[in-house]
Parts: C-alpha cells; sequence; structure tokens
C-alpha cells in the first residue's frame, strides 16, 4: 500500500506535472504528421535491369549460345529460333546504361557465328534485344541486333 501513497504524492508535485504535461505535448506532437511525410513513405523497391535475348533468326538451325556485354558473359545457352530467355542484370551496369557493346554469339552444329550491337540499356525494368536477319539468299542483309 505504501508504493501507491508515494506514486500518487509524488504525480501531485508540480515538478512532475510539469515532466508529464511535457512528455504527453511532445508525445502527440510527434505522433501527428502529414500523410505526406517522406519519412513514413513506405519504399518503392527499384526494379532491376534485365535483358531479354529473342532469337528471331531466318534459319531454323542457328541457336543463341553466348550473350557477352560488360560486366556480364552468358554461356552455354541454346535459345532457338522463336524462343527468348531473360537475364538478370543484378550486379549493376559497371560501364553505365548507353551505348552498352553486345555480342551474340549464335551456331548450328557446324557453324559459329556473331553479331555486336551498341545497345541502350533501361535503367529500370526489361532491354528487349531481338536477333533477326537471314544469310546466304540473295537480297538478304544478313543476321542483325535490334533493340525493341
Amino acid at each position: 500500500m505504501k508504493k501507491i501513497i508515494i506514486f500518487t504524492e509524488t504525480f501531485k508535485t508540480p515538478i512532475m506535472k510539469k515532466v508529464i504535461l511535457i512528455a504527453l505535448i511532445t508525445l502527440v506532437s510527434l505522433s501527428c504528421s502529414e500523410d505526406n511525410d517522406p519519412i513514413f513513405e513506405p519504399e518503392v523497391e527499384k526494379q532491376k535491369p534485365s535483358l531479354k535475348m529473342v532469337n528471331e533468326i531466318g534459319e531454323n538451325y542457328y541457336a543463341i549460345s553466348k550473350i557477352s556485354l560488360v560486366g556480364y558473359e552468358f554461356k552455354t545457352l541454346n535459345i532457338p529460333k522463336g524462343s527468348s530467355q531473360t537475364f538478370a542484370l543484378d550486379e549493376g551496369m559497371p560501364a553505365g546504361f548507353e551505348n552498352i557493346n553486345v555480342v551474340v554469339y549464335y551456331s548450328s552444329r557446324h557453324v559459329g557465328r556473331s553479331v555486336s550491337a551498341k545497345i541502350n540499356f533501361n535503367e529500370e525494368g526489361v532491354t528487349t534485344i531481338t536477333l533477326s536477319g537471314q544469310s546466304g539468299c540473295e537480297g538478304c542483309d544478313g543476321h542483325s541486333l535490334k533493340q525493341s
């Protein structure tokens, strides 16, 4: 019983009343903030860049076997005509996002070839590159990479 009486008597002192009042005012003022306060807004996670490689080459016997760009090399691939594959670029882009030289290797059982192009990557989201064209025929421009 003595503890309760001591607390009640302590609470009645003017100094204690001021301390509690200041604490309550501080608590109320800190808890009331505007909705657009950036401290309390949830962070929106940026989407990491990725590369989608599409094979629309004219010949059925060529498959994409390797892709190289600064900081990345995707090997032992098998992306046949009419297919695509997406690659995460989790390590960032060490050379930036613009004018990145991308080399795509494609091969059949007997022949290996490559084609390259300067690509501007999206800082967030997917950059799509398409290998297209046909070679060995009259009027054909050969194989090329196009960003879409």
